[in-house]
């Protein structure tokens, strides 16, 4: 995958990602997004706590990525609300680029929840 954070590429390593936090290539990977704002992560993460119990027999392996905000309220809030988590999860702190765009370019299965990483998933190539 390639992208930038300012020219528009930037490569991406799902394979990597995988190898890097033990997730076998059979896992379906779900990347959530909670927010920026601690108020809006507040709100959305029972929202995805609630679905991940909801999904959790629903695939045979499935690892949750989430994305924190480079915030240290946003940070520990997200990471104490995920230790009770049924799946597995894996945490990219905001503060890391490559990590985030390795994240973003794990295939087979990733799918984005949050309504402004649309844009960014398409330039990730993760809907052509």
């Amino acid at each position: 995958m390639d992208a930038t954070e300012n020219g528009w590429i930037v490569k991406g390593n799902g394979g990597k990602f995988r190898s890097k936090h033990g997730i076998s290539s059979e896992s379906t990977i779900i990347t959530l997004l909670p927010g920026s704002r601690l108020q809006e992560v507040v709100r959305m993460i029972p929202i995805f706590s609630d679905t991940m119990e909801l999904l959790k027999d629903s695939f045979s392996e499935l690892t949750t990525v989430v994305h924190v905000a480079p915030n240290r309220h946003v940070e520990e809030y997200v990471s104490k609300a995920v230790r009770e988590w049924p799946v597995s999860v894996v945490l990219i702190p905001g503060g890391s680029p490559q990590l985030k765009y390795d994240a973003y370019s794990v295939r087979p299965h990733s799918h984005f929840f949050m309504a402004n990483v649309t844009l960014l998933g398409a330039l990730c190539d993760k809907f052509g």
